[in-house]
């Protein structure tokens, strides 16, 4: 846990560094496809490399930054970020370039959402799986994280979990613990 600069504890995302270090290799993976073959080959090589040195620099503290140390779960999610932000170009200046429409351009434009599942998807779904509200949160927050939602956690003054996230439509939202457990106790008993 660690103290930000407006006195609310962040807690770092478990994860973040993996689905960050899983996206660079699906970037990879797409190397040859359309429309990533039309990506020169020293622009990707570029973009991998800063991807790869931020990922490398984010591992250097990682543990520092599982402990709560402060700077440290800063610095780590900024690198990560870096290093998302460096494999997002990779995928948009192709499209641009064949005249599609970017992620970035896409952002906030309901008739083409950039997120893969609702919130409330989410919740019904895990209101079908097996455990108990506390169990199943960091699988909730590991969703958000992967569906592109920015997640990020922080305890309350009245000692609540709460995420912070962007909705389907690029919006700011919350959502705290005790709300997701009563959403989850809700969906449960319509079952």
């Amino acid at each position: 846990m660690s103290v930000a600069g407006d006195g609310k504890k962040l807690i770092l995302v478990p994860g973040y560094g993996d689905v960050t270090q899983a996206m660079l290799q699906r970037l990879r993976d797409v190397r040859h496809k359309k429309p990533m073959a039309h990506l020169p080959e020293e622009r990707f090589r570029e973009l991998v490399g800063i991807a790869e040195r931020q990922l490398a620099s984010a591992r250097e503290i990682e543990e520092q930054a599982a402990e709560g140390v402060p700077f440290a779960v800063e610095a780590y999610t900024r690198r990560c970020d870096e290093a998302r932000r460096a494999i997002w170009t990779a995928h948009d200046e192709p499209l641009a370039r064949s005249g599609q429409r970017t992620s970035e351009s896409n952002r906030g434009n309901a008739s083409h959402p950039r997120r893969s599942e609702s919130v409330a998807t989410m919740l019904l779904r895990l209101s079908k799986s097996a455990g108990t509200p506390k169990e199943l949160w960091p699988r909730f927050l590991g969703q958000l994280d992967a569906d592109g939602m920015e997640p990020r956690e922080e305890l309350t003054p009245a000692q609540d979990m709460q995420v912070h996230y962007l909705d389907e439509e690029g919006r700011p939202r919350s959502l705290s613990f005790k709300r997701f457990r009563e959403k989850l106790r809700e969906l449960r008993k319509k079952r």
